[in-house]
């Protein structure tokens, strides 16, 4: 399984409401929005990890949840009652109800439980009434979080979806990490580190040659409660944590780009949770992640220097659904294909390119063909922006990449002004008839792809 390597989880995401929304145009683009309006993430409270008998807790307040009708069902027969004993007796097969089910919980493990009594519960309570988000992750969905936090960047479905239910992704792209060592890497480069430390250690450090952010490869180290204790960058990875930058949903600590490779396989340690993930691909950043960081778009700017690096984040599949806690251990359990990091993997197919191809994010392969070959077979390699561009290259496609996309924007705005013209018929002849009806969906699907096709899977801005 190669190398022992373990990984922290630090924080865990859903989606934020994007501040000031109601100032923003009603069907607002990215050049409307304000740097800290994009991408925008709120961190999940999960429930500390603590001792045996207080996990034990927790397991049975999840039956308790599941069952939560056949309880309230209860409680109103035994008040139904006007004799006190009888009452008496009623709470007392009650108290024994719940030690039979927590006697059944114990011998009953987490994987053997369905999800579909766990998905229901984003909410946990403690004996002592702390309320605790729960982080549950499944395939082919991700993070289970309530309908109006949907969609995701990832999870957008004209873009990134299998199938039409609105709660389904590509498999492949079900969570997307990052690290805080990977965060580090970005704050002690010269190019980027100025986006990342916030701007009175810029302003600190820049002045005189000796102390230029970034020279000497300054090392962040983590305490055991997730404080940083070194400086130039504590207040950076603290406001982090607070407010991602990669749009990720969960940020661990002990592993970087360079650790990861496709295929490798987690597990949380300890046996807190059977969730179980695969590495698919990394993120291929676009430029929502410029915007968000406030860099410039283009060769200078993090999107690129991120995608040729591999340090914007990894994808993972879930194999085994359950849940995270903030404090879980997650090791690396298979390690198939250690050639393919996830460095490796973004300098072959998007760093060794001209510098335009780079700069558009278009992919572009300077290698043997037998080494694409034997990339494009690996099975657990994401399809997205990976397999697919890998294939099409492959089939003798690449030096046609450009034009290609040229074409699908020139027909995207043809059928999208064909769309405004239909509408803007139908609007002054009062008529919403069938085929403007055909002519409005059709160029808007075809817009939607082409701006997905130029811009690497550029996400809406609320993901």
């Amino acid at each position: 399984s190669g190398p022992a390597v373990d990984m922290e989880v630090m924080g865990i995401y859903k989606r934020g409401s994007v501040p000031r929304e109601s100032e923003l145009p009603k069907d607002y683009v990215l050049k409307d929005c304000q740097q800290d309006q994009v991408m925008v993430r709120q961190r999940l409270k999960t429930r500390p990890l603590l001792d045996d008998a207080e996990e034990e807790h927790d397991l049975i307040e999840e039956e308790e949840a599941a069952d939560d009708s056949d309880s309230s069902d209860s409680s109103s027969d035994s008040s139904d009652g006007s004799d006190a004993d009888d009452e008496s007796a009623t709470k007392t097969a009650n108290k024994k109800q719940q030690k039979q089910k927590k006697k059944k919980m114990s011998k009953q493990s987490k994987k053997e439980r369905t999800t579909k009594s766990l998905r229901r519960r984003l909410k946990s309570k403690a004996a002592d009434g702390t309320e605790y988000d729960v982080a549950m992750f499944k395939p082919e969905q991700g993070l289970v979080m309530r309908k109006r936090d949907w969609p995701f960047y990832h999870a957008d479905l004209s873009e990134h979806s299998d199938s039409s239910d609105d709660e389904r992704v590509y498999d492949e792209r079900a969570i997307l990490w990052q690290s805080i060592d990977n965060y580090e890497a970005l704050m002690s480069n010269p190019i980027t580190s100025k986006y990342f430390l916030p701007p009175t250690i810029v302003e600190a450090d820049a002045p005189t040659p000796e102390s230029e952010v970034g020279a000497n490869n300054t090392s962040i180290e983590v305490d055991a409660d997730g404080g940083v204790t070194s400086d130039p960058a504590t207040e950076a990875i603290e406001l982090i944590l607070d407010n991602p930058r990669f749009g990720e949903q969960v940020i661990v600590k002990g592993i970087s780009a360079k650790d990861i490779a496709i295929g490798d396989i987690f597990e949380v340690e300890g046996g807190h949770s059977p969730l179980k993930v695969e590495v698919s691909s990394p993120r291929l950043p676009c430029s929502y992640v410029d915007k968000r960081n406030g860099s410039p778009f283009g060769m200078k700017g993090v999107k690129r220097y991120t995608m040729t690096e591999g340090l914007a984040g990894w994808f993972t599949r879930v194999l085994v659904p359950d849940e995270l806690r903030d404090g879980m251990h997650l090791v690396r359990t298979a390690h198939p294909h250690p050639k393919w990091t996830l460095p490796e993997i973004s300098r072959a197919l998007y760093g060794e390119g001209p510098k335009r191809r780079q700069m558009l994010g278009y992919p572009y392969w300077n290698r043997s063909k037998e080494e694409l070959q034997e990339l494009c077979n690996l099975k657990a390699l994401g399809r997205v922006e990976w397999k697919d561009e890998a294939k099409w290259i492959l089939d003798g496609n690449d030096s046609d990449y450009e034009e290609d996309q040229r074409k699908k924007k020139e027909e995207a705005e043809k059928l999208a002004a064909q769309a405004a013209a239909a509408e803007k018929e139908a609007e002054s002849s009062d008529f919403f008839n069938q085929d403007f009806l055909g002519a409005w969906v059709t160029g808007g699907l075809a817009a939607c792809c082409g701006g997905v096709a130029l811009a690497t899977f550029c996400s809406p801005i609320f993901g």
